[in-house]
């Protein structure tokens, strides 16, 4: 008979509450009230995990983090048959690298930008590496940060507490990456080589830069050939990167979850907290061919929901509600 494991016992906990730690921890926390909604809490809660750890001299590295909780905690004990085991998980437990299990939905991006404006504030890092799977991805992170660099609100906060970088600057990765800006770009792009700075800005660079893997089970559990490279390329000698983390809703090689996660935010979680709604399929509405009385009451139906037009074209949907107050500003 096969052990059953609950998810959230698997969660790493940082075990640091020394006053110099939190306090840098809730330094921010005027900018991340601005920055996530009431009902987003969560994402608060996930950039203060994070900086838990890259704030703390307790974990040098994951494996540190790792060794602690596999001693504290039984049920990780029990998933793995040894602590060396555990740690082979691990490619990257050399360094402070640790993963965010967010559900798809619950804005991770806006979890991204807290980090990456934090870190360049608190001098954390000098630059921000910002790495996501697609072109689509890389464009809609740019727009989004842009946004919210821009936000006058939040860059009055950081003003006020004295941030290293207030606002940061956004950039692609074919532009020279300086001190105190954030740089977005998509993996393919990055060692393919071509019009990309990445190498030019960061080489020699990585024990100052914060890096950021949006989508990251394609990190772990590569779909193609291409992304292969993407581990690869975090752990070329040449970059020395030494803050890494890792943001994703489906953290999972195959069936194993993640070992190195120190915050979980799960769909149930989402669908309960009405953070995202539940799925309904009507695969018989969708996809069953039906009469024409039927067609005209779905026609009908959204005729009631998206209001008349006088485009040819189907009425766009209505867009979502964003994570964030400030977007809607």
């Amino acid at each position: 008979m096969s052990l059953q494991f609950r998810i959230a016992e698997q969660v790493l906990l940082a075990d640091d509450k020394r006053d110099s730690t939190e306090a840098v921890v809730h330094k921010y926390d005027a900018f991340l009230k601005l920055l996530c909604s009431d009902l987003y809490g969560f994402q608060r809660d996930a950039v203060r995990a994070t900086l838990r750890v890259l704030v703390s001299d307790k974990y040098p590295d994951l494996e540190r983090l790792a060794r602690e909780n596999f001693t504290a905690c039984e049920a990780i004990r029990q998933r793995h048959e040894s602590v060396d085991a555990f740690l082979a998980k691990m490619p990257l437990k050399d360094r402070k690298a640790v993963s965010l299990d967010l559900a798809t939905g619950t804005g991770k991006s806006y979890v991204i930008y807290a980090l990456a404006a934090i870190a360049l504030a608190e001098g954390l890092a000098d630059r921000v590496l910002v790495l996501c799977p697609s072109l689509t991805i890389e464009d809609g992170l740019l727009e989004k940060f842009a946004r919210l660099a821009g936000n006058g609100e939040l860059a009055s906060i950081m003003q006020e507490l004295g941030a290293a970088v207030a606002i940061p600057a956004v950039k692609r990765g074919n532009e020279t990456v300086r001190v105190g800006e954030i740089c977005v770009e998509n993996i393919h792009a990055v060692y393919a080589g071509t019009g990309s700075s990445i190498r030019d800005s960061f080489k020699g660079q990585g024990a100052r830069t914060l890096v950021l893997n949006d989508e990251a089970h394609h990190l772990f559990s590569p779909p193609d050939r291409g992304l292969k490279e993407w581990m690869k390329f975090l752990q070329e000698p040449e970059f020395g990167f030494r803050q890494i983390v890792n943001v994703t809703g489906t953290p999972y090689v195959e069936d194993d979850y993640f070992p190195d996660v120190i915050f979980r935010y799960g769909l149930k979680q989402a669908i309960a907290d009405k953070v995202v709604k539940k799925p309904n399929y009507k695969l018989e509405d969708t996809y069953t061919a039906h009469d024409w009385q039927k067609t005209y009451a779905i026609h009908q139906q959204n005729l009631k929901d998206y209001g008349k037009h006088t485009s040819s074209r189907p009425a766009p949907p209505r867009p979502r509600r964003s994570p964030s107050p400030l977007l809607a500003r």
